[in-house]
């Protein structure tokens, strides 16, 4: 049964100012929404259909992004490219040859409700974007050059590390508890290489997973005592 409160392709059409041949259009070739379905096969598109659709169409037009980089970044598909094989690069690996600029990231960043940071090799923050500030509680600017370990928490950052020493990692799912303002949270983060001019810096995008709890402390870690001096953690008696 179709939910109360949707729309026709016709009432979306008219919302966003665009045809319902480009939304079908959009909805086949990208799957940027998938709208529910009446008994006669009729479209009815939700709120949230809507907003991704609204989001698409300001990519397009206020930021110049073609249609497919403006889909991806909207539905957040931001897997990196697939491993070579036998010296050849995939047919994703050639896609982000081409639009894995850093300067066009940036762009998409801000589109993306995820986390979405550009590293150095040395783990300093290049960009950050919208949902990092609002995430952490400060204003973009203040990202600029710190740590990206500075916002992860203390147990995870050799594991965060990992990401750009030795070398830049590409990963599709690699958990760390982050040092949110409102507190720890567990992200997981896909990244992949960008090149910015001479240099390839490392892009990361993280979805929170859901709410983590503080780790226990472990022998050698400082704690407080009762009176509040400084004692170290004992390993459990068996």
């Amino acid at each position: 049964m179709v939910s109360p409160n949707l729309y026709t392709i016709g009432e979306v059409a008219s919302l966003l100012g665009i045809s319902a041949h480009t939304i079908r259009a959009w909805e086949r070739r990208h799957g940027i929404v998938h709208p529910e379905r009446t008994a006669t096969r009729q479209r009815r598109y939700r709120n949230e259909d809507i907003e991704l659709l609204r989001d698409v169409k300001r990519a397009i037009e206020l930021k110049g992004f073609s249609l497919k980089v403006a889909s991806r970044a909207v539905t957040g598909d931001l897997e990196p490219p697939e491993p070579a094989t036998r010296g050849k690069r995939s047919r994703r690996a050639e896609r982000w040859a081409l639009e894995g600029d850093a300067s066009l990231w940036r762009t998409v960043g801000d589109i993306l409700p995820q986390l979405f940071l550009i590293i150095d090799r040395e783990g300093k923050i290049v960009e950050a974007n919208v949902a990092v500030a609002r995430t952490f509680g400060n204003v973009r600017q203040r990202f600029t050059g710190r740590k990206f370990v500075d916002l992860v928490d203390p147990f995870d950052r050799s594991k965060a590390t990992m990401l750009y020493q030795p070398e830049l990692r590409i990963v599709q799912s690699w958990e760390l508890n982050m040092l949110t303002h409102s507190g720890a949270r567990l992200y997981s983060f896909q990244t992949w290489p960008v090149n910015q001019g001479d240099s390839t810096l490392l892009a990361l995008v993280g979805a929170q997973m859901y709410e983590s709890q503080a780790p226990r402390p472990t022998v050698g870690v400082p704690m407080l005592d009762a009176t509040g001096a400084e004692r170290r953690g004992e390993a459990p008696s068996h």
